[in-house]
């Protein structure tokens, strides 16, 4: 199997093989074509000024034999002392290079197809070869043709030696350019295939560590790409999984213990009355009836939690009046409030404020918050519960004057078992659910609830309810 390495690094140099290889393969192309329409065009007009050359001379004598001398001097001033075919040199008007090789030889047929003139000297006085004059320049005199200079593919297309030392220069750079541009991209995708996979090993041996039971992993990556969101999103649920595997052993531990002491007391007095310490009346058998009381409600309260966690809380839901149902909340605690001499205040709207949703439930929630308010609220102390409607939502708050909750408890006081401080235990009546219960009561009701507090001030708790106000 090949790695993620290597796969990258053979692609990018695959892209750069074929991107220079296609770019070199044009560029060879165009400047072949280009250079040749180069030669071509300057050896065209060099023959075009030789035919002037030629119907000068051909009028001023009237013969063909002046002519002859005269394109043969072209041709040796051309590229003297090396013969025909040397095609570089400098010829008349200064033109050098451009257009040499159609000066290797020169051919002029008269208006017979008599070869008159040819500087190779091997065709003079016979007819052309195929009588195709098409490709030739006429020469005139007085006005009148009375030849043709012709112009052979040979003449067009060969290359001198400088001509194709030119082409052959520029294919070289062409190649090495090629495998500069190649090794680059080798050197630059083996880099670039390091930074990439170091941090994706670094997350795999991350990932298989945490799959053996090590939730403490965190990768550092710094990429500023993609890779680095993908690590700051591991080392996000890396922090979730050991924070909710530290909460289950914690969960764990406090459900040991609230189900360790009532049974206890009830062990304790069911062994004193079987050995005759403890007589089976109404004295002794009552504190075990009450801790059957509590184990049911923790195991209830453990029940709604676990089916509020999978979403199969069943919720009844209807037309609720927040109005009747606050007010009925107050009249059932005002007799708990007058016998401990705190004053329940209600500030609710001269109008109904209804919502949908369950009303037990959301019974079941107030009542929990209010009967904290009142545990926690000194004697002439106040509670107060609100309800109104604000941005087309129900909200409902429940506020004391009590002793507050301290700063480093005020983020964990919905958490499960977590009692804030020691006025938090199990002899006041609370098991450390109900906070919890409530968020999530509210939660399924598609609300939020809140929490704000300053020691000494009091406490704060606000529910907002998801769905919308009805009138």
């Amino acid at each position: 199997m090949f790695s993620l390495r290597l796969k990258f690094t053979l692609a990018l140099v695959l892209v750069a093989i074929l991107g220079v290889g296609t770019v070199a393969v044009v560029a060879n192309r165009v400047t072949t074509r280009e250079f040749t329409l180069y030669v071509r065009a300057g050896g065209s007009a060099r023959v075009q000024r030789l035919a002037a050359e030629a119907g000068g001379v051909y009028a001023s004598t009237g013969g063909w034999d002046a002519v002859a001398s005269v394109m043969q001097d072209a041709v040796t001033t051309q590229h003297p002392g090396q013969g025909a075919g040397a095609g570089h040199g400098q010829g008349p008007q200064g033109a050098q290079g451009a257009g040499a090789s159609a000066l290797d030889r020169i051919v002029i047929v008269d208006l017979q197809g008599r070869v008159v003139v040819d500087t190779a000297g091997e065709l003079a006085g016979q007819p052309m070869p195929g009588d195709d004059q098409s490709t030739g320049i006429p020469i005139e005199a007085s006005g009148q043709q009375v030849g043709t200079l012709l112009l052979t593919s040979q003449d067009l297309s060969g290359r001198s030696p400088l001509e194709q030392q030119f082409l052959d220069a520029a294919n070289r750079a062409l190649i090495w350019a090629s495998a500069l541009v190649s090794a680059v991209a080798l050197v630059g995708a083996a880099v670039l295939s390091r930074q990439l996979v170091g941090p994706l090993r670094e997350l795999t041996a991350a990932s298989e560590a945490m799959a053996a039971g090590d939730l403490s992993q965190r990768v550092e990556v710094h990429t500023r790409d993609e890779v680095e969101e993908l690590a700051h999103a591991f080392n996000a649920m890396a922090r979730d999984l050991e924070a909710a595997e530290v909460q289950r052993q914690q969960m764990t531990a406090d459900i040991a213990h609230e189900l360790r002491n009532p049974l206890s007391v009830i062990r304790g007095n069911l062994e004193a009355m079987l050995d005759g310490v403890y007589p089976a009346d109404v004295e002794h058998v009552g504190p075990i009836y009450e801790e059957t009381i509590l184990l049911q409600r923790l195991v209830q309260d453990l029940r709604l939690l676990s089916l509020a966690d999978a979403g199969q809380l069943q919720l009844v839901r209807a037309q609720v009046d927040l109005v009747a149902l606050l007010s009925g909340i107050a009249d059932s605690v005002q007799a708990v409030a007058d016998d401990q001499g705190t004053e329940i205040q209600l500030d609710l709207p001269g109008e109904p404020l209804v919502v949908e949703g369950d009303a037990d439930r959301l019974r079941q929630v107030v009542g929990n918050l209010l009967g904290n308010a009142l545990r926690y609220t000194p004697a002439g102390g106040r509670v107060t519960l609100r309800a109104w409607r604000a941005g087309g939502r129900a909200r409902i708050q429940v506020s004391d004057t009590g002793p507050g909750i301290a700063p480093e408890d005020l983020p964990h006081v919905f958490d499960r078992f977590y009692r804030a401080g020691t006025a938090r235990d199990r002899a006041s009546g609370g098991s450390g659910l109900g906070l919890a219960i409530a968020r999530a009561l509210v939660q399924a009701h598609g609300g939020e609830i809140e929490v704000a507090s300053l020691p000494g001030e009091g406490a704060t708790f606000t529910i907002v309810l998801g769905q919308q106000v009805k009138r």
